[in-house]
């Protein structure tokens, strides 16, 4: 199958230009670039895939193209893609998991489960694990759930009929596999559910891949937690893809917020995504907070979203709050540790990307004696010192 054949007839085509696609379309069409870009390494020679299976990479688009029966090749591709370690942990072959820490590992497994795979319908596991991790000399034990499989390496069934050939007409779309995509009232759940074109469900199949996960703990209920899932926007799918491989291990610690603004601002000045964008480009995210809800206390739901845009004095000021503030505390709760973020930085954080000034509500905080107790320094004197005063 010749190069040329995968551009003039492909099976699946995929492109960031697409104008009825959305963030997280987009972040599955890196996740899948990612992914293929992986498995050339795994399985260099096409003929080693099923179907002769070959794809063309470019930093916009996605082409695929094989012979045969489609099931065989995209129920292959799709398990090959979405794997489990013996550690029970979600492994993403688009990410080399392999060179991944435990740590960031374990952070990946839980963003994913506490936000994409919530129901035990769409995740399958088999009681749970405790990871001992050492974060500055402390013990913290980790709990998760050791998955047994998970909705994506079966999806190849709902993108095939009975005969094994791609569908041609719109398939419906869960939460799972697009957070927020509900059907909007039971009475006509055909008529309000959402749909998608084949192709379009399968790029959001690895929109997991290439997003970011990031953990919330409360500050008050330590025991209570919420996740912020962080979607990128990628106008550049191989400059995104070195990126997010760039970033390295990072430690248990680093996964771990105070806010939804925190979350976004965490990721939008690292230091590979500020290195790797062009002058032209501005830096911006999605970001999506996930929690309970009184009417549906057995499941996350998503409760929050916005668009967020690091501009250059965003950035020097967080980065500031980042310096000033101690990232996070070790606070021992009913015998366990638990690592908690600098509540000071997330509310800046927040002000910041609803665009108040960085000094808004901080007086709800020293007026609060339960939050006072976890200021530990000077760290707002030396803002009003060094921070500029025209925002």
């Amino acid at each position: 199958m010749s190069v040329v054949a995968s551009v003039v007839n492909p099976k699946i085509q995929l492109n960031l230009g697409d104008p009825s696609i959305t963030w997280i379309h987009r972040a599955g069409i890196a996740g899948l670039w990612m992914t293929l870009k992986q498995l050339e390494k795994l399985y260099p020679i096409f003929a080693e895939r099923p179907g002769n299976l070959t794809w063309l990479l470019t930093p916009r688009s996605i082409s695929l193209e094989w012979q045969g029966q489609d099931f065989v090749v995209l129920d292959w591709l799709l398990k090959q893609s979405f794997q489990i370690n013996e550690e029970g942990l979600i492994s993403l072959t688009g990410l080399n998991t392999h060179s991944i820490n435990i740590e960031t590992q374990i952070n990946i497994h839980l963003g994913i489960t506490a936000t994409f795979l919530q129901h035990n319908q769409v995740f399958k596991f088999d009681g749970g694990k405790s990871w001992s991790l050492l974060v500055d000399g402390v013990e913290i034990d980790v709990e998760y759930k050791k998955a047994v499989s998970y909705a994506h390496q079966h999806f190849a069934k709902q993108l095939c009929n009975e005969q094994g050939q791609f569908l041609q007409q719109s398939i419906g779309v869960v939460g799972w596999l697009y957070p927020g995509s509900v059907v909007r009232h039971v009475a006509f759940t055909k008529e309000t559910k959402f749909e998608e074109k084949p192709e379009l469900a399968f790029a959001l199949l690895y929109a997991p891949v290439a997003c970011h996960y990031f953990v919330l703990r409360s500050h008050i209920k330590l025991e209570h937690t919420q996740y912020a899932l962080v979607i990128p926007e990628v106008v550049n799918l191989e400059i995104y893809a070195q990126e997010y491989w760039n970033l390295g291990n990072l430690d248990y610690k680093d996964f771990h917020v105070s806010s939804l603004g925190d979350a976004a601002l965490r990721f939008l000045t690292y230091e590979t995504i500020i290195e790797l964008a062009t002058p032209v480009q501005v830096k911006r995210c999605q970001v999506m907070l996930f929690g309970t809800v009184i009417w549906s206390k057995q499941q996350t739901t998503r409760i929050e979203i916005a668009v967020v845009e690091a501009t250059e004095i965003i950035d020097f000021i967080y980065k500031l709050s980042r310096i000033y503030f101690p990232e996070y505390q070790i606070i021992k709760y009913k015998n366990k540790n638990f690592i908690i973020s600098d509540v000071l930085t997330g509310t800046i954080a927040d002000n910041l990307v609803k665009g108040f000034p960085w000094w808004a509500n901080l007086y709800t905080i020293f007026n609060n004696q339960s939050l006072l107790k976890l200021i530990t320094n000077d760290g707002v004197y030396k803002m009003i010192q060094n921070s500029e005063w025209n925002l």
